[in-house]
Formats: C-alpha cells, structure tokens, sequence
C-alpha cells in the first residue's frame, strides 16, 4: 500500500538491471552483497552467462561447493564454453585435482586461442607449482609395483595389493611404496617404520604427515599424534587438505586442531562456506551449540542452496561430513575430458596459443594452427621437446618459419639479420619449409 493507501504492483527488474548492480558490488568487501545481487540475476531469467559469472563469485570467495554447483548450471543450458572450462580447473585445484585442473585449462586454451583467458591458463600451466616430482635413479620398477599395488587395492584384492607394495618396497623404498606397505601392516606398531619413511621421503606432503598420526593415535601415544597433527596443519594450504586433516582430526578427537585450522583459513577467505562447515562441525563437536548455529546462520545468509548447510538445518543434531556436494567436480571433469582427442591436453595445445597470441593482430588463429599442426606432426622428439621447454632458439626458428608462411618477408630479414646464429636459423627454417613441402 502506498500513503494513499492504494494498492502498488511491485515492478520486477530484469536480470541485466541485478547483474549491473552485482558487478559494482564485485569488491573483497561486497562479495556476499555480489552474489546476492547475482542470484536475483539468475532467478530473473538469467543465463549460462550469469550462472558462469555467479560461480566466478563463489569460487573467489572460495566457496568451492557453490562455484561447482552453478559451473552444472551453465554446462547443462550453454554447454561446454571457454569461462566453463577455465573455472573448472581453478576448482578443481583447490580440490587438488590436478590431472583434471590441467585437461580443463588446456581445454579452454583449445576452445579459445590467442584470447586473453586462454594466455591466463597458459600462465597457470607454465607456472603452477604441480606436485610431480622426478623419480629417483633405479626407482621405476618401485613406482610401477606400487601402481600396481594401488589398482589391486582399488579391486578390493588387499592381499595381492601387500605382495606388490612389499616387492615396491625391496626395489626402491620409495615414499610412495613406503605409504602403501605401511597402510597394509596388520599392525600400527609394523607400520610404524614404514610411515616414518615416508614422511621423510615425502615431505612437504600431507597423507604421510596424516598416516603418521593415525599409527600414533591407534597405538595409544595420544601427544605424539597430536604433535603429528599440529605439523601437518602447517602443510595444509588447499580445501582439499583441509578437509581431509578436519576427518581425521574429528576420528582421533581433536576438535580443537581442526578448528583452529578452520579459523585460520576464515581470516583470509571469511566467506568461505566450505571453512565454515568445517567450523560448524567442530564446534558442534565441542558442544558450542550457539556458536555453531550463528556459524550455520551464516553459511546460508551466504549460499542460501548449500545442500550441506540445509540438510544440517533440517538435522540439527547430525554433525558428520555431507558428502554428497563433492559430486559436480568429476561429472565437470568428464566433460572437459571429453573434448575429440585432437583437442587433448599437450604441449602443441599451448606451443599453438603462444604463436596465436603472439600474431593475433597478423593473422587468424585458424592460419597459425594450418601452418604449425603440420610441421609439428614431422619434427622429431627432441625438437618437440626443446618447445615445450621454451627453448629461445627454437621459438625463434618457428616463429621466423611462420613469418615466411605469411608472406612477411621483410620483418623475417630484418629479424634474422640482427640475430645471433643466422646462418643455423636460415637452415632450420629451409628445413622447416621443405617438412611441409613449401620449400
């Protein structure tokens, strides 16, 4: 009613008109206020379009589960897209995904080459600190018996996975063949050993550090475990981590490890609805009741679909992980792996959004894929891996090659002629020009 108490129509705004308001709300601290704004965009009729930039809101926040759930939106009504793509793989970093991180990235470098979203990828592929270490001298055969051993305990074959995590073990004694034999010690006392091996071989790493306290815990040496727990929480920088320290913490009773790990997490991101489930569950674990539930208030104020946070409102008096959330990242990853298999991950994927980036105004990247591809399929192993590797003078040879392709003969002379090793660079690209019969 209005003051002449007449009765008002309320005027529904469209969804360009929220999205406007979401994005001058796109600040640190506005971010809720942003995804607010968003949702409203959404439910006015709202796009793909929206629902990818309502999960870049999320994911920023790192509220990972809401990010994943809005990436199935726009996938199921826009289907598989270049933002879609790149999200993905940000989200699945913080799951430490990383061989699903990497098909997603280099996917969207595929689906949109040259353009300034595929150069962020490239940069995070080039400059992520992946987690592959090289294998040690005279260890393969120990790394290919404890894959084995894995794909048999997979199988349920535990007795056939001990006979190959043992035969790891005598070949290389390895971190990893360490971790699996010690898991299948019938006893914590006989796994002792092997874990402290492993956290040696491995550190820096978390599994072994949580394995270690499990074998405390389980054999009665309480503070030697929790000691193991408060070194572990040093090494827990992803959601991933942390989540799998808070289940652990939460078997062995240490409530108070898992929460402060969740706090210190909250300072950096505070809107993090992932942290602070983990939060809501400790405290209820330690029986602060009202402290939970303001946090679970919170939560939904947040995210108002989180699956989690609904279920705990209907449950109150249920405390245990709600798994079920953790299901869109491998649904979103199978679909970033199902591109043809010309588009796979690999190093032509990002040699080709290099050279598209770098002569985005001289030529289409559909030109640069016609003249590149080619040769590639012709050039030996190690000239292949020289590019990947960003050899400098192995790029200067293609991208020389290239400018002949495009009839830019005079900035290819007066490239060459200031050039150290001009003679060895004409050679390579005559060479490179008689491979693709152009010479």
């Amino acid at each position: 009613m209005n003051f002449f108490e007449e009765k008002v129509v309320p005027f529904e705004r469209p969804a360009s008109y929220w999205q406007k308001k979401a994005r001058k709300a796109y600040r640190p601290d506005r971010m809720p206020e942003a995804a607010r704004l968003m949702r409203k965009a959404l439910e006015q009729g709202g796009d793909s379009h929206t629902a990818l930039e309502l999960a870049a809101i999320y994911r920023s926040m790192l509220c990972i589960s809401a990010a994943e759930r809005y990436l199935m939106k726009a996938a199921a009504e826009g289907g598989l897209t270049p933002q879609l793509c790149y999200e993905t793989g940000l989200c699945a970093l913080e799951r430490q995904e990383e061989a699903m991180a990497e098909d997603a990235l280099d996917a969207c470098i595929r689906l949109s080459p040259g353009s300034a979203l595929a150069h962020e990828c490239q940069e995070i592929l080039e400059n992520y600190a992946w987690s592959y270490q090289a294998p040690e001298k005279r260890t393969a055969r120990s790394l290919a018996m404890s894959h084995f051993a894995r794909t048999r305990l997979q199988k349920g074959d535990v007795q056939g996975a001990r006979e190959r995590a043992e035969a790891a073990w005598k070949r290389g004694k390895t971190g990893e063949a360490a971790v699996l034999f010690g898991m299948l010690q019938p006893t914590p006392r006989q796994a002792e050993p092997y874990v402290k091996h492993a956290t040696e071989k491995l550190a820096g790493q978390t599994p072994p550090m949580l394995l270690l306290s499990q074998v405390y815990f389980q054999q009665g040496k309480t503070e030697a475990a929790r000691q193991a727990m408060q070194q572990c929480a040093a090494l827990c920088l992803s959601l991933q981590q942390v989540e799998a320290f808070s289940l652990m913490a939460a078997q062995m009773g240490f409530y108070d490890e898992a929460l402060s790990l969740a706090e210190s997490k909250l300072k950096m991101y505070p809107c993090s609805t992932d942290y602070l489930l983990i939060k809501y569950r400790m405290l209820k674990k330690l029986g602060k009741r009202e402290q939970a539930d303001r946090v679970l208030q919170t939560i939904l104020e947040i995210d108002p679909d989180d699956a989690c946070g609904l279920w705990y409102a209907r449950h109150p008096e249920e405390d245990v992980p709600y798994l079920s959330r953790m299901m869109f990242l491998p649904i979103l990853g199978m679909m970033t792996s199902s591109l043809r298999r010309m588009r796979k991950r690999g190093p032509l994927n990002r040699l080709l959004h290099l050279f598209a980036f770098a002569l985005r105004e001289e030529a289409a990247p559909e030109m640069i894929y016609a003249m590149i591809v080619p040769l590639w399929r012709k050039l030996s192993g190690r000239e292949k891996k020289l590019l990947d590797d960003r050899d400098e003078n192995a790029i200067h040879w293609l991208y020389l090659y290239v400018l002949v392709r495009l009839g830019k003969k005079e900035r290819f002379y007066q490239l060459i002629s200031s050039m150290p090793g001009r003679r060895r660079a004409e050679r390579k690209v005559a060479q490179y020009l008689y491979l693709t019969q152009e010479g």
